[in-house]
């Protein structure tokens, strides 16, 4: 929509053991009767109309609005502008009183447009210098810090030029008190909510269901930080607020729990915003400047397939995060870690010919806006998932384990699990999207079944003796051709003297390794497939058997002639 560059985010977050989401975190609303899915709570908010009420942001937030309450609605929308009514009751920020407030503001969303604004010629050329200063930053290679949003009483400030052009001040001699200002308002957050919700058939698609609940606590405080104009020549009145950033500190545990028992017919995804359960709102009202903003737990819940299989897992995940970060219009910078627990159901069952990745994961974030989402808004959060990885095969073009000049019929069925957290970070301001920014904070190994009979994951295995009265054997060897992961594998092999050989290679590599025996005759050689560096551990083992044997001088004989 824009095409003015931005210098810097309007939103930045910091959050210290921010809301965690594991994998199988859910929200509120639960599968239609007919099997389709509810809308979406909480979807993309268009822009607001006149008229347009205060958004709800918790559908099974029941009660009375507070009292220190302001609602937003759009008056007109212009080119590169758009004026909006603020209504209601609000706190003083120097007196602390309730006080009523009905102000029309403008919104600058273009500030190469400012021109055609509906406010004072003297503000325009204010935001207009920001334009040009930036511009010149950019041509020389730096930047400068630059609010994307300016919020502008038209009134006052029309009033401020009136009185500019009469020279009749109503602070003559304060000058020096009506300097620009940051301020910093805190409001705590505290919430603990169960979520719940299904998702069943979809034609075509998948068929089958997933059940998720899951328990998030939390507690965070919300600083809030924005920038005042004044004017000298309105008694110091606010005439503009730009909005710098917001921080969040607190800390959240989650519980999850998943039952997930489906059958995905193509490559399919699955994403749906659950809930975006309140966390309240700031309203207060800078000597008759209007300023709300609101805090909200945005969560998703999806499934990504990547080809056609089938499913079965159960599985309870906890989770905890801790995070110090600053996010900019280039991303995300601070201390990022995560950590994780995993508790698993009843044996999971895979129905798959090839290899699939299935991957449940689930997204909670804190959301916070001005006025509304279309203004301005910034969000961090976690996104988890259970990356499970399917493999299946049945045939018999999966090489010649013990390489007698036939391949053998094989099969192999297998699921291999890990979790994912990542942070994410994304922000809008006046419709234009930044982000996600996707920084992967842990990935870790859950666990690796063998489901199947499966020759598949035992390792091919020859041996052979050096020539005729050597000790020494040779037994090489590696994973059948049809393993389909690349990572390395840790290989042991045992010598049936006691000694054992571990070692790494790639699974497509021929390993060869010599061992030298203290005595001839037979000897069983075995080689087991310990893990690879992915943490799957096939575990299973081939044996071969070699036969050393001396070298024999017959005697000579002489015979007399």
């Amino acid at each position: 929509m824009n095409t003015r560059r931005l210098a810097s985010l309007p939103l930045s977050l910091s959050l210290v053991t921010a809301v965690t989401a594991l994998p199988l975190i859910v929200g509120c609303s639960q599968q239609a009767a007919d099997g389709s899915d509810p809308q979406t709570y909480g979807a993309q908010q268009a822009p607001l109309m006149a008229g347009d009420p205060e958004p709800t942001f918790d559908p099974d937030l029941a009660v009375a609005p507070p009292p220190d309450s302001l609602s937003v609605s759009t008056v007109t929308v212009g080119d590169g502008w758009r004026k909006i009514r603020v209504y209601g009751k609000a706190t003083d920020a120097n007196s602390g009183a309730l006080v009523p407030v009905d102000r029309e503001l403008v919104v600058i969303e273009d500030k190469t447009k400012v021109s055609t604004a509906p406010i004072a010629n003297f503000a325009k050329q204010e935001i207009e210098q920001e334009v040009t200063s930036s511009k010149t930053a950019y041509l020389a290679g730096t930047t400068v810090e630059q609010d994307e949003v300016d919020i502008i009483d038209p009134a006052t400030a029309a009033d401020a030029e009136a009185a500019m052009a009469a020279g009749t001040s109503t602070t003559p001699m304060m000058a020096f008190s009506c300097s620009n200002e940051e301020k910093t308002y805190e409001k705590s957050i505290s919430t603990t909510k169960t979520y719940s919700h299904t998702k069943t058939t979809e034609a075509g698609s998948f068929t089958g269901s997933a059940a998720f609940t899951a328990t998030l606590a939390a507690s965070a405080k919300a600083k809030v930080k924005i920038k005042v104009y004044r004017s000298v020549w309105t008694a110091c009145l606010p005439y503009k607020v730009s909005f710098r950033n917001v921080q969040f500190q607190g800390n959240a545990d989650v519980t999850a729990k998943a039952n997930v028992d489906a059958a995905f017919e193509k490559t399919w995804k699955y994403d749906k915003k659950v809930a975006q359960p309140s966390l309240g709102s700031l309203s207060f009202s800078i000597a008759g400047f209007p300023v709300k903003l609101n805090f909200s737990a945005p969560i998703h819940v999806g499934v990504e397939a990547s080809a056609k299989a089938t499913l079965k897992l159960d599985g309870s995940v906890t989770g905890k995060g801790s995070f110090d970060v600053t996010c900019t219009t280039s991303g995300c910078s601070g201390t990022k870690t995560a950590t994780y627990g995993w508790t698993g159901g009843a044996a999971p069952t895979v129905g798959v010919n090839a290899k699939v990745n299935v991957a449940p994961y689930a997204y909670a974030g804190i959301h916070a806006n001005l006025y509304t989402d279309w203004i301005a808004n910034a969000e961090l959060g976690v996104k988890a998932k259970i990356d499970g990885e399917l493999w299946g095969y049945a045939g018999n073009t999966c090489g010649d384990a013990d390489y007698n000049g036939t391949n053998e019929w094989v099969t192999g069925l297998t699921l291999n699990t890990r979790v994912g957290v990542d942070l994410i970070g994304k922000a809008s301001v006046v419709g234009s999207d930044f982000g996600p920014w996707t920084w992967k904070l842990l990935d870790r190994h859950l666990a690796f079944w063998d489901l199947g009979s499966s020759g598949a994951t035992t390792p091919m295995l020859n041996t052979k003796a050096n020539p005729l009265g050597s000790t020494t054997a040779e037994a090489y060897g590696r994973m059948r051709p049809c393993w389909p992961f690349t990572d390395k594998m840790l290989y042991r092999v045992a010598w049936n003297d006691g000694s054992t050989t571990e070692f790494w290679e790639t699974p497509s590599v021929q390993f060869s390794k010599l061992h030298t025996y203290a005595a001839y005759g037979s000897k069983i050689v075995s080689v087991t497939a310990v893990r690879d560096e992915k943490g799957r551990a096939p575990g299973k083992t081939r044996t071969d058997s070699i036969n050393l044997q001396p070298l024999v001088f017959e005697p000579i004989k002489m015979y007399a002639l």
